[in-house]
This record gives C-alpha cells, sequence and structure tokens, in this order.
C-alpha cells in the first residue's frame, strides 16, 4: 500500500504490506524495513489490525496533504505557463537580434513544456494516491464487512486484509461489489470463515471475485 506515515520516525514502524505462508510471515515498513518470523494465525491477525490501525489514524492527514499538493501543483503548472508567456511578450519588445529572440523562444518553450509534463506526472501519481486512499477510507468504513472473528484460530481473520487494497489496486467500486457478494453468501448460510477471494486480473482493472 501507499506510505501513509507522515515524519520519518513514523516509517519505521507504519505497515505497507504483509505477506506469509505456512512456515515465514513478513511484514514491510514505510522505511523499506523487512521482519520475518514464523507464522502463527494470532500474529497474522495482530500486524492486519496494526495495519488498520495504522491507516486509520493516518488516512485524514495523509488526504489533507494530498489535497494541497494537488493544488498547489496545478497553481505552479499554470503560473510558469502564463510567467513564460508574459516572458516571451517582453523579450520581443527588446531591441535584439531576431536570431537571439528565437533561440531564447525555443529554450523557454521547451523548458514550459518539460516543467508542465513533470507537473502532470506528478498529479498522475498523486490521482493514483487518492483512488487508493479513498479504497481505504470506504474500507474503514465497512470494516465489519471485511473482518471477523477467527473462532477456529481466536484471531480476527479478513475476507478482505486491508494490504489486498493496495496490492491488488481495489477501488472503492471493487470492494462495494465484494460487500454485495459477502452479503449474498451471508443470506445462503456460507460463514466468514467459508468465504474466500480470488483476484483476476483483466483488460483495464483488478476484477475481485467472492
Amino acid at each position: 500500500m501507499i506510505d501513509m506515515a507522515m515524519d520519518e520516525k513514523e516509517k519505521g514502524y507504519f505497515i505497507t504490506d504483509i505477506e506469509y505462508n505456512d512456515e515465514i510471515l513478513k511484514v514491510t515498513r514505510a522505511d523499506g524495513s523487512v521482519s520475518e518470523e514464523p507464522f502463527s494465525y494470532h500474529n497474522l491477525g495482530f500486524y492486519r489490525n496494526q495495519m488498520v490501525n495504522h491507516i486509520k489514524d493516518n488516512i485524514n492527514p495523509f488526504m489533507d496533504d494530498l489535497s494541497k499538493d494537488s493544488f498547489f501543483t496545478f497553481v505552479k503548472r499554470y503560473t510558469a505557463i502564463i510567467g513564460g508567456i508574459v516572458g516571451l511578450y517582453f523579450l520581443y519588445n527588446f531591441d535584439i537580434h531576431i536570431i537571439m529572440k528565437i533561440i531564447i523562444t525555443i529554450l523557454v518553450l521547451l523548458a514550459e513544456v518539460g516543467y508542465y509534463l513533470y507537473n502532470e506526472l506528478y498529479l498522475t501519481l498523486v490521482g493514483s494516491e487518492v483512488i487508493e486512499s479513498l479504497a481505504y477510507e470506504y474500507y474503514l468504513k465497512n470494516i465489519d464487512k471485511f473482518r471477523y472473528y477467527d473462532k477456529e484460530h481466536f484471531t480476527d481473520g479478513f475476507i478482505v486484509p486491508p494490504e489486498d487494497v493496495g496490492k491488488y489496486q481495489l477501488t472503492q467500486d471493487m470492494l462495494t461489489q465484494i460487500i454485495q457478494g459477502i452479503d449474498d453468501f451471508k443470506d445462503k448460510g456460507f460463514e466468514p470463515e467459508e468465504m474466500t477471494l480470488s483476484y483476476k486480473r483483466q483488460t483495464e482493472n483488478v476484477k475481485s471475485m467472492v
């Protein structure tokens, strides 16, 4: 998942991914550190709940920062364009050789295009983080749909684990579809322990199936 840690110190314990098999449980944190330990359902549930709590604590200030970044990047992008136009206007009113004017114009235009593309790329990155943040916000609001008490292992179990939202690029719409599927299975008498998910990548996005 995206790094929502608000400072460098927090990166040391903010969990961004959880991987496991029958023997090893691996936890990745925002500072890039990875810890490994013998697998147990208790520890798996513990780290997943810790991940949920980290997201709950940080998602609002993180989304506030994303909004500010988007706004200021948008302003800087168009301020630079306006500044370039004004600069060219004054340039062509200076009495210098036409060749120099052409060279300076080309350099200014290249700089403007490069800066525009840089900001466009950054806004695309911010946009993907906004989509993931909105998915996690929806996930938290509906956590009781995705989390249950695993009576066999005496710990919390997850139909949709928190790490899967970022790992499989689940959107809010996909999570809504999954909830509908969960409710349908519950209406048919299935217990949460009997429900498993598989994720199938299609041409445009990740499709989640219950």
